[in-house]
């Protein structure tokens, strides 16, 4: 077998959502959730205040209106203004007489500022005319629609989860050449009204390439003068999000800290750093983050989940769960939070718990690809597997490139391959693991669970020359780095085995890694130490039958032989049988 490169030749690019889809994906929202989803953003920007959603208009729209705090360069003059914001769902391009009046009514009111926000874009004549009336209003005119909508709506990743929960922000500078990124960054004041230069040094080659495209902008960007100190937190929150988008971590970290040092206490930016810290897998500092805004807003649902979420990598399971029950006594249809809480009872080992609080919630999220992926996941734990592939090709049929469900029909058949037919469904499961990694070779999951078939295949040397590839392309991923340990571990390389045990909990608690750790303990003959190692996963999953075995053998090695046939017992107890197989 070959080497694997980061970049396969004739690998399919991962295909994000276009404009033009999300268009429709928004427009999909009822009228009231758009004109909430509205409310959300603008209040999610720092230096507004005072937002209120007001009654209905003749239109049938709802405008939102708002105080901005402008404060000049010296850092202490006030300068309030007024904005509106005309906000309303369309189904095709927006024309002029869809907006005239309430150009003219806000004209008329003297409005500082009226932004008008839809899914759809101007139309090209709309645009014109109010190029040609711009002149004679009392109020700038700024276009938050179609495309302009989208970059807004993504900076703001937890609003963009509560709203469409089932879709990816898509990661459209990727592929942008270096000339199309300076655009991109001479816009990110354009929401506003203002223009950024991006200009080269003197003597400064024009980039090409990404890499020198980000480098240009970053320090272009952090030397912005004159301009008004909240929007410039604003841009900063903005190109924050760009960095991120171009797996510029570090960058995006900077950027969101010089946001910070102008609003600190702006919740939305304080949820993009905890954001950030986690991609960085700084989930100390991250949870550090949600902290600061609990005490602020101790009712923020997306505080209290996020921490929650990083509580669960973190293996600190009951507070986890204790937060995200606080999340949902504030929002019981807050999507999310329903899929972080089943997949934290299932890591508690109460998987017919999370099941049945799935189902109850699937009744109102029936159509829910994220729910009923989780109920997949339950369902194979349970080893339930002809119900898990009947779900699973629910949400296969909904969305046939549904890169989470194409994943899991792979471990459906990786295992039902160790209860019946190993020949037939173990090269399925590697077909499909295969057909996961051509969507997307960047999607770690689908690498690390085709190096699982290769151990169950005991093709050892081939699993650990791919796995030594993957992990220079996933350093910190803890399946992959669980896999390298279990190669070495098969291999009787116990020491070497033990650090990438060490090295995957320490990005996410997985129980298959607490218990390979005791495995090489045990092989090691630290046998008190196994004994520890297992009972992190008892404390949590009283019914995990590979722990008891673990911690009977290393109490069977301390002597202790009355105990450890009690453990073994209970390992019998509660060896798991399949509930149905899918032959």
């Amino acid at each position: 077998m070959g080497s694997f490169k980061k970049r396969g030749d004739g690998k399919m690019i991962k295909k994000f959502k276009s404009p033009e889809e999300w268009k429709n994906i928004i427009g999909k929202l009822d009228d009231k959730d758009f004109e909430h989803l509205c409310y959300q953003i603008v209040k999610a920007m720092p230096g507004f205040v005072n937002v209120d959603l007001r009654d209905g208009s003749y239109d049938g729209g709802r405008d939102i209106e708002a105080v901005l705090k402008k404060i000049a360069p010296d850092g202490i003059t006030e300068m309030p203004e007024r904005w509106r914001f005309e906000c309303k769902r369309h189904s095709k391009g927006v024309s002029f007489d869809k907006v005239s009046g309430k150009i003219n009514r806000a004209s008329l009111d003297k409005v500082n500022t009226l932004v008008t926000m839809s899914n759809m874009s101007l139309t090209p004549p709309c645009k014109d005319e109010i190029n040609k009336i711009k002149d004679t209003l009392n109020c700038e005119i700024i276009d938050w629609t179609g495309v302009h909508f989208q970059d807004i709506l993504f900076q703001y990743p937890d609003i963009c989860k509560e709203f469409f929960p089932d879709e990816e922000i898509p990661q459209r500078f990727l592929n942008k050449k270096p000339n199309e990124l300076l655009v991109v960054a001479q816009k990110a004041g354009s929401h506003f009204g203002i223009e950024i230069g991006i200009k080269l040094k003197k003597g400064q080659t024009h980039p090409r390439n990404i890499e020198a495209a980000a480098d240009v902008i970053k320090e272009n960007l952090l030397n912005l003068k004159n301009i008004d100190l909240n929007i410039k937190s604003l841009i900063y929150q903005q190109i924050s999000g760009f960095f991120l988008n171009i797996n510029r971590k570090d960058d995006a970290l900077l950027f969101i800290n010089e946001s910070l040092q102008i609003t600190p206490n702006n919740t939305a930016a304080l949820l993009t750093k905890g954001f950030i810290l986690d991609k960085l897998d700084q989930l100390e500092e991250s949870a550090k983050c949600y902290d600061e805004i609990l005490k602020i807003d101790k009712h923020n649902k997306f505080a209290l989940n996020n921490k929650s979420h990083n509580l669960r990598r973190r293996g600190e399971l009951e507070e986890s769960l204790d937060l995200v029950n606080k999340a949902l006594d504030i929002d019981p249809y807050f999507t999310v939070a329903i899929h972080n809480k089943a997949s934290i009872l299932g890591h508690l080992g109460k998987t017919e718990e999370a099941l049945e609080f799935l189902e109850i919630k699937l009744k109102r999220h029936q159509d829910s690809r994220i729910l009923l992926e989780s109920k997949v996941k339950l369902l194979i734990d349970l080893l339930d597997l002809k119900e898990a592939m009947k779900v699973n090709e629910q949400v296969l049929e909904m969305d046939p490139e549904n890169i989470g469900a194409i994943n899991n029909k792979g471990v459906i058949y990786e295992r039902n391959s160790k209860y019946q037919k190993s020949e037939k469904y173990l090269p399925l499961a590697m077909e499909w693991f295969e057909r996961v990694i051509d969507m997307d070779e960047n999607y770690p999951l689908g690498w690390s669970n085709k190096i699982v078939c290769l151990i169950n295949k005991d093709s050892l040397d081939d699993a650990d020359e791919m796995v030594d590839s993957i992990i220079e392309m996933f350093p910190t991923d803890p399946h992959v780095l669980n896999e390298k340990g279990e190669i070495l571990l098969n291999k009787g390389d116990l020491k070497k085995a033990l650090k990438f045990f060490n090295k995957s909990l320490k990005y996410n608690f997985l129980s298959k890694s607490l218990i390979n750790k005791a495995r090489a303990q045990l092989g090691l003959h630290k046998n008190k130490e196994a004994k520890e190692t297992v009972e992190r996963i008892l404390k949590y999953d009283s019914k995990d039958s590979d722990a008891w075995l673990l911690k009977g053998e290393a109490l069977k090695k301390l002597h202790q032989i009355a105990l450890s046939k009690q453990c073994f017992k209970k390992a019998e107890q509660y060896k798991k049988i399949p509930k149905s197989l899918l032959e």
